[in-house]
């Protein structure tokens, strides 16, 4: 997808309804959004929104066309559809900023914002995940002491909670109760020894679970109870995350970290592959 040099894109959002899609660069602090023409078959050149800091994750605004959710720096900020830029100080919602940073996020079928929780030692389990109705609703923690809570998402019928620990190598399942926002007891369903980590994941249709691993060039598909089904190849090294599309066609969009940007890679050498970007496939099931 030509949609522009990325440096950490993460959190693809995929809007249905106005055919966008939209993604965090946590380095370059930037959100940007492109717009798929099913008459021209192509994508609109990316609207960038320049927020600063470190944008880790923005949600779609049920309702409210192109605006955003966006948490960075340990704040939660209601991004317009007429802004390009943060002009309110948002809510805090990580008090131990920046010892610990929100990373990615999803909603559950309430409405609720589910923000992970990084703990930037990477070894303290400090993190977790804060749950809360945006903007002004109450603040709730409903899962806790985890290290660095990565990719997110819930269940079709909104009745698990999966959450990614990179730093233990950890897939984990939670009980989630949307009617109350809160999460009991998880349960390790993988744990992966590496040579790569566990990053973003999506829960497909089918109940499987689609999780990018970084450093290792490869998505697993996993099936709820955390058996390995298949091992797909990535375009780039390090994945990040994935969003499932329903335009062009039923695939996905996969991004991925820049690894060589301002580096000349040596001939023959693994940095050759294809640098960081957005791709999209219609391979990955």
């Amino acid at each position: 997808m030509d949609l522009g040099d990325q440096l950490l894109p993460e959190s693809p959002r995929w809007a249905p309804q106005t055919r966008t899609l939209g993604w965090v660069d946590i380095v370059a602090g930037t959100l940007a959004e492109a717009t798929y023409c099913p008459r021209t078959r192509t994508w609109s050149s990316p609207r960038v929104r320049h927020l600063g800091g470190m944008p880790t994750s923005a949600e779609p605004v049920p309702d409210q066309p192109r605006a955003w959710d966006v948490v960075r720096d340990g704040r939660l900020h209601r991004l317009p559809a007429s802004q390009d830029t943060l002009t309110d100080p948002g809510r805090l919602i990580v008090e131990d900023f920046p010892a610990i940073r929100t990373n990615d996020t999803t909603r559950d079928p309430a409405g609720r914002l589910l923000a992970g929780l990084f703990t930037e030692d990477r070894t303290s389990p400090a993190g977790g995940v804060v749950s809360l109705q945006p903007p002004h609703g109450p603040l709730h923690h409903p899962v806790t002491e985890v290290v660095t809570a990565n990719g997110i998402g819930l269940s079709g019928d909104g009745e698990t909670l999966y959450l990614i620990d990179t730093a233990r190598g950890h897939l984990l399942a939670f009980p989630y109760d949307t009617a109350t926002g809160r999460a009991g007891a998880g349960t390790v369903r993988v744990q992966h020894e590496g040579p790569g980590k566990l990053d973003g994941l999506l829960v497909r249709p089918d109940e499987t679970l689609l999780v990018a691993v970084w450093d290792e060039a490869a998505v697993h598909r996993y099936d709820p109870s955390g058996r390995l089904l298949e091992i797909y190849a990535a375009p780039a090294s390090r994945p990040t995350a994935l969003a499932a599309l329903s335009t062009p066609a039923a695939g996905v969009v996969l991004t991925c970290a820049s690894t060589t940007r301002g580096a000349t890679p040596a001939p023959g050498s693994d940095q050759e592959r294809p640098d960081g970007g957005l791709y999209y496939t219609e391979e990955i099931r």
